[in-house]
């Protein structure tokens, strides 16, 4: 989930899976329930989960909690995921504040 302030139209974000390139991550449904104004996509590598969402019209996300997707982790390590890296930009392509909990689990 993100928790929007309504200013930012795009985000993406790097999250650590425990076992890293062992493990085996479903993400199917990664970004599936984005709001119908943004797109997204997914992938793994080298140990972390990176995703990006994007609107082509520079809509603003909706202020509030929107759900974003899930993804599946199936490792023999122990252990959280936790967020490497998460950035949200406006329509000027400029930063805006975002805060970020050290675990990827709900």
């Amino acid at each position: 989930d993100y928790v929007s302030n309504g200013d930012a139209v795009a985000f993406d974000f790097k999250i650590d899976v425990p076992g890293g390139t062992d493990a085996v991550v479903n993400l199917k449904s990664c970004v599936a329930a984005l709001p119908k104004s943004h797109a997204g996509q997914c992938s793994f590598a080298k140990g972390q989960i990176i995703g990006i969402v994007y609107s082509d019209s520079n809509e603003r996300l909706p202020k509030g909690i929107i759900s974003i997707g899930s993804v599946s982790v199936q490792s023999k390590a122990a252990g959280d995921l936790s967020v490497a890296s998460f950035t949200a930009v406006n329509k000027d392509g400029i930063s805006v504040e975002s805060t970020v909990t050290d675990s990827a689990t709900k």
